[in-house]
């Protein structure tokens, strides 16, 4: 009975506290579509579905001590951002500055139409000669999570990152990159990369409000991510397994591993606190990417960020431990804080920066990285070597953009997306 009381106190303390910052991220930034709230608020979500899954999914019951690891990460989370956004304040622009729109989609629609083709072309020659078969992780590890390809493959992220942002109407083709990337990804077999760089191109659209957010586009991005599962798991257990069939079995498992996968990081994380935390701490995984790119320097070995420790959490085993977690974890309380202050202070400048200037990148990054934030109620997703990859090519075709974007009418009328407000040629 006390221990039900007790959890209850912790849920109710924390939705208070997440529908405070929620309204103060408001009141600061003018906008919903802050770093903090694309954190928060999937995980609040998943928190609840969590909590209420129904007794026959054998998943074991929610530990709600974890809610705090949560609720101190938020707030630590939030001190930049107050800081920040009372100075925004005080110097607000008088008037709203408008994104760039460029006028020509040029260096992005060849570049990327070349990369996807070689690339597909790629994975279906490798189909006839790999013993793996396409739809596996053994196929995926064989092509695309290694050398040059992998390379490619984060090009084609941000191509596709990019497309989603400017197709409209009359950009309709850019729809044959996103399916193109979007085919590439699922090969990948990694579905948050999956879903990351749809979110990042969703995300953008929202901010630049070329996008205004509605009940069905939030259904259409369920719909979508169900989709996702869907034809991951009918790749490899249909194709894949002999005599394979779609029937009643097959889509039972996939709808209870489609929400094994969403409870996957809350309920870990909850198991590994309820049993005292169980694995060692590794600091050198919140840091891979940069521990890498030092190895091609120094000849250091490798880190690869990922638990290998699986925990029991009903209905099968979980090794990610949520945003927050996998950083408490790894770090200790007290680095963790300090991770937690710098990384938002680093964020929320971006923020501060892009309010005064907008750009086409500031722009691109945040959004990639409120994509990585949405999807922290799985786990840390900022170990990973993507994190500087893809930026840096949203740089370079934010550069190339703004570039071939220069249009002069004559020698003393020079436009540029970044200055003018007058409707431009669009290729």
């Amino acid at each position: 009975m006390q221990e039900g009381v007790i959890n209850i106190v912790i849920l109710i303390s924390f939705l208070i506290e997440v529908v405070l910052l929620l309204r103060l991220e408001k009141v600061l930034w003018d906008t919903y579509y802050t770093p903090l709230n694309f954190l928060m608020i999937p995980y609040t979500g998943i928190v609840l579905l969590n909590i209420l899954l129904p007794v026959n999914l054998d998943f074991y019951p929610f530990y709600f001590p974890s809610i705090l690891i949560w609720s101190i990460g938020l707030i630590i989370f939030f001190i930049p951002s107050l800081l920040l956004g009372l100075i925004y304040n005080k110097h607000k622009p008088e008037e709203k500055k408008e994104f760039p729109d460029p006028a020509t989609f040029k260096s992005l629609y060849i570049i990327g139409s070349v990369l996807l083709v070689f690339t597909l072309f790629y994975i279906y020659r490798k189909t006839l000669t790999l013993e793996e078969i396409i739809g596996s992780d053994e196929f995926a590890s064989e092509t695309l999570a290694r050398g040059v390809w992998a390379h490619i493959r984060e090009v084609l992220l941000a191509v596709m990152i990019l497309s989603i942002y400017f197709v409209n109407k009359n950009r309709a083709w850019l729809f044959i990159l996103i399916f193109g990337v979007l085919i590439v990804s699922i090969t990948y077999q990694v579905k948050g990369w999956v879903i990351i760089p749809v979110l990042a191109g969703i995300i953008m659209r929202l901010i630049a409000k070329k996008t205004i957010l509605k009940l069905k586009y939030v259904l259409y991005t369920v719909i979508g991510g169900f989709a996702i599962f869907f034809l991951s798991y009918y790749l490899l257990y249909v194709f894949t397994v002999e005599d394979g069939e779609l029937d009643s079995n097959l889509i039972a498992f996939i709808y209870n591993h489609s929400i094994f996968y969403l409870t996957s990081g809350t309920a870990g994380l909850g198991m590994d606190l309820k049993a005292g935390i169980l694995e060692q701490a590794h600091p050198e995984y919140i840091f891979a990417p940069f521990h890498n790119l030092l190895s091609l320097i120094d000849g250091r070995s490798i880190v690869v960020p990922i638990n290998s420790l699986y925990i029991d959490i009903g209905w099968a085993g979980s090794n990610v431990r949520t945003f927050f977690g996998t950083l408490y974890i790894n770090l200790g309380f007290w680095w963790t804080i300090c991770y937690i202050l710098i990384f938002s202070a680093v964020i929320y400048g971006l923020v501060f920066r892009m309010k005064h200037k907008p750009s086409l990148w500031t722009l691109s990054i945040i959004s990639f990285v409120n994509g990585l934030l949405v999807m922290g109620w799985f786990d840390f997703y900022f170990a990973t070597l993507s994190v500087i990859e893809i930026p840096l090519t949203l740089l370079f075709f934010s550069g190339l953009i703004s570039l071939k974007s220069v249009s002069f009418k004559n020698k003393d009328n020079i436009i540029h997306p970044l200055t003018s407000k007058k409707k431009m040629l669009k290729v």
